[in-house]
């Protein structure tokens, strides 16, 4: 039988893990000191509610951004968890996506503990983030993904535009976890084939479409919100391309 003291750190635990899990918004406000515009909420909402969700954005829309802060929720909402992020290349793995989860990390309210590398965060055995590369080899990708299980499993793949159809089967492999299980895809919607495409007909896949005119930047046509698309390359954009 617990102490009472134990019991009630215990109980303490849990009920911050369940704020967590339910109340995402409180974890980005006033743990990572995040406020959100809408469309990163309804991404962080999305993957919160949905087994899979598919996301199609502009430039500079703070997709990345937001992924990567959501990938740190993940691990705290539904510990033991394990976050797999991959993208073409590793370059847009390192310098996109983990800086950014870098960053969350060192200028969060509270020391989240653990230990973090460059492209990858450790909190036990079990309950860890890593990402990686898999280029377009389907080999390599089924060898990568394999062995990557966990109760509870967030995979992201960033820039999924530019992932070939090999990488997308071998992630299903690692679907299979028997807990909370989410699957995000994000990227620039600059082919109109492939898995990336096609999750746009899937009916087991929530949609997101983040238009440039829906960035509070283009929206009030001044800079209200740092690094996201501005008025000014909107204009430019219709310019050398048209609106349409």
């Amino acid at each position: 039988m617990k102490k009472p003291a134990q019991a009630k750190a215990d109980n303490f635990v849990v009920n911050v893990r369940n704020k967590i899990r339910d109340d995402p918004d409180w974890f980005f406000n006033d743990v990572l000191g995040v406020e959100l515009w809408a469309k990163e909420r309804e991404l962080l909402h999305s993957v919160k509610d949905h087994r899979k969700t598919t996301v199609r954005s502009n430039n500079s829309s703070g997709k990345t951004y937001t992924i990567a802060r959501i990938a740190l929720w993940f691990l705290y909402a539904f510990p033991p968890a394990v976050v797999i992020n991959t993208a073409p290349t590793h370059r847009q793995v390192e310098n996109q996506y983990w800086r950014e989860f870098r960053k969350a990390y060192k200028s969060a309210k509270i020391n989240f503990g653990g230990k973090l590398l460059k492209t990858q965060f450790n909190l036990a055995e079990d309950w860890y983030a890593i990402g990686f590369s898999v280029g377009n080899n389907g080999e390599d990708a089924m060898e990568k993904f394999q062995g990557w299980h966990g109760q509870n499993v967030l995979i992201i793949v960033d820039e999924a535009s530019g992932v070939s159809k090999p990488i997308f089967e071998a992630i299903q492999g690692a679907l299979a976890a028997g807990g909370t299980v989410r699957l995000v895809y994000i990227g620039n919607p600059t082919r109109n084939t492939g898995d990336f495409a096609d999750s746009f007909k899937d009916p087991s896949f929530n949609k997101i479409h983040i238009s440039a005119y829906d960035i509070p930047n283009v929206q009030q046509k001044k800079v209200v919100i740092q690094g996201l698309a501005t008025w000014d390359w909107v204009e430019d954009m219709i310019r050398k391309y048209g609106n349409d």
